[in-house]
């Protein structure tokens, strides 16, 4: 059986699109993402607290769907902006990154803390209270946590001296004595 929505057709078209938490759309290969980019409107609006969070394609999906032109061309996209990025790691001149920063500040609204609205701050936040407290061991848990410390120094020792091959498992690994070693 067949859904229908009465919102939806293949011909709608709206007035305007509001995607709200737009980095759910971040992978360009999911079907979210192919999904909004394939409606028709008006008017588009991408609304993200992070429009880019561990690579710079990230940004292609929404690029991609709020059409920005000519960048909403995924070969366009990669060839000047993401590969430029890429290959020019820590040159002092980055076209790509000038390039990215400045279609950036054309089609972003940026509100920061600072940020005023009739004179007045966006956002009033308390100020930053930090309490150090030290607390001591018992003489039990200090022989447990020392047994934990050795065994995983020995545990991390024993995986770094392992073949390249499992280096990145071992490395993962070793994050996570660490972690245990903290909690």
């Amino acid at each position: 059986r067949r859904y229908f929505s009465p919102f939806y057709t293949s011909d709608a078209q709206f007035y305007r699109i509001f995607l709200d938490e737009a980095q759910w759309i971040k992978n360009r290969s999911s079907q979210a993402s192919k999904s909004v980019a394939e409606l028709q409107s008006m008017y588009r609006w991408c609304l993200t607290g992070t429009p880019m969070q561990n690579r710079v394609d990230e940004l292609y999906p929404l690029i991609r769907f709020l059409r920005i032109k000519p960048y909403n061309d995924e070969r366009k996209f990669n060839s000047e902006i993401t590969s430029v990025i890429k290959s020019s790691r820590g040159a002092g001149e980055n076209r790509g990154l000038r390039k990215l920063q400045v279609l950036l500040s054309a089609i972003l609204l940026r509100r920061t803390k600072s940020s005023l609205i009739d004179g007045k701050p966006i956002l009033s936040l308390p100020d930053k209270v930090i309490i150090k407290d030290h607390v001591e061991m018992l003489e039990g848990e200090l022989s447990f946590y020392k047994e934990l410390e050795t065994n995983s120094a020995n545990m991390a020792s024993r995986l770094l001296k392992e073949s390249e091959v499992q280096k990145v498992n071992n490395y993962s690994s070793i994050l996570t004595l660490l972690l245990r070693l903290r909690q």
